[in-house]
């Protein structure tokens, strides 16, 4: 069945449910209105307003979190989930609305989570500080995986989709990421990353992966200079390729933290914004900066159309050896007899972006079904 889980409150950590060194299987529950507070010691110790996983490896499939929050206004983590030192799976679960100033809809800590087929909608924080670190957060995380979500209409002041910090390694690929804002509530001035927030770390045990992400309509507000719409990078080493990537139509593009020095690699992404396109750092030599050419992006649908120049334009050593499919489950690699390569690679060569061109969809709604032929 679909049990309820709603309207409690649990002491300091937790607020809808509370996992300690155990793997359960959570599925199919609405996990609403919960918090995590402490009565007498308010503001004191809390995480996780809908659960709280410590030392263990959970599944967490179809749930339904909303309206979730930690009370703590300056420190609270995962308005809907916090995870530490654990290794949880979250598959096909919505989070809407849910409230934390560090990770409104998730925060993992010195994790290894592995989130997929997951929505994230209208997370942020409390509302007179607001969310300091993104929707999603992860903080000295190990093999992060963020595949395949639609991560859309959140706020915080860095990272307002995806806040990266401190991770020796994962992957952002294969996401939705659209009209989400980095803005700070209490100074209501700046923030960074309106899309991503990457922090690439001195000494990762791995290279970091932002790739076949579909990065569109994020903003990041500043009173100085165009802090990434799209993707913000604070760059303490090379080890990270941003590859495959459509940035498009954000309030800007790729920017470098000031002071970082590092040189991420950047090649095959379509960067296409209204403000500038990368500040302090130059253009990857296979970047192209046009208009993607989305089906109808008024409505919703990112796919290509025909004429898009980001078909069969991606860089196949670049995509991760697991990702065989794009968000519509169609394969990843599909060459386009009509369209010239222009990517790198052996045919069939990816797309750009979380979409990969179907002729055969006359439609281009994403389902191969009568109306097509």
């Amino acid at each position: 069945g679909s049990p309820l889980i709603q309207n409690m409150q649990l002491v300091k950590r937790g607020g809808g449910i509370h996992t300690l060194c155990c793997s359960p299987i959570i599925a199919n529950n609405t996990i609403t209105l919960n918090q995590a507070d402490d009565p007498l010691w308010s503001g004191f110790l809390l995480d996780g307003g809908g659960m709280y996983i410590y030392l263990g490896y959970p599944e967490v499939t179809g749930n339904y979190f909303s309206e979730n929050k930690v009370n703590n206004y300056t420190v609270g983590k995962g308005g809907a989930i916090y995870s530490h030192f654990s290794m949880p799976a979250l598959v096909n679960n919505f989070f809407s609305q849910n409230t934390a100033r560090e990770g409104p809809a998730v925060c993992a800590e010195a994790s290894e989570p592995y989130m997929t087929r997951n929505i994230f909608f209208q997370n942020q924080g409390p509302a007179v500080y607001g969310a300091s670190k993104g929707a999603i957060t992860c903080f000295t995380c190990t093999n992060f995986v963020i595949s395949d979500n639609l991560i859309s209409n959140n706020v915080a002041a860095v990272g307002g989709g995806i806040n990266i910090q401190a991770c020796m390694s994962g992957r952002i690929q294969n996401n939705l990421i659209l009209y989400n804002y980095a803005y700070e509530v209490s100074s209501g001035s700046y923030g960074a990353g309106g899309g991503i927030f990457l922090e690439i770390p001195q000494n990762p045990i791995e290279t970091l992966y932002v790739v076949n992400n579909t990065i569109a309509g994020n903003v990041a507000s500043s009173l100085i200079e165009h802090q990434g719409g799209g993707i913000a990078i604070a760059a303490l080493s090379n080890d990270a390729i941003i590859a495959n990537n459509i940035i498009a139509f954000n309030s800007s593009g790729i920017w470098k933290q000031f002071g970082t020095t590092g040189v991420p690699v950047l090649n095959y992404n379509c960067v296409y914004n209204s403000g500038s396109n990368y500040v302090r750092f130059t253009p990857g030599p296979n970047d192209i900066s046009v208009d993607p050419n989305f089906v109808d992006m008024p409505i919703g649908n990112f796919r290509l159309a025909p004429v898009s120049a980001c078909i069969d334009a991606g860089d196949n050593n670049s995509v991760p050896e697991d990702v065989q499919h794009d968000l519509n489950l169609f394969p990843r690699f599909i060459d386009d007899k009509c369209t010239a390569d222009s990517g790198s690679g052996t045919p069939p060569l990816v797309d750009m972006g979380v979409y990969e061109f179907l002729r055969s969809d006359i439609n281009s709604d994403g389902n191969l079904d009568f109306i097509d032929y």
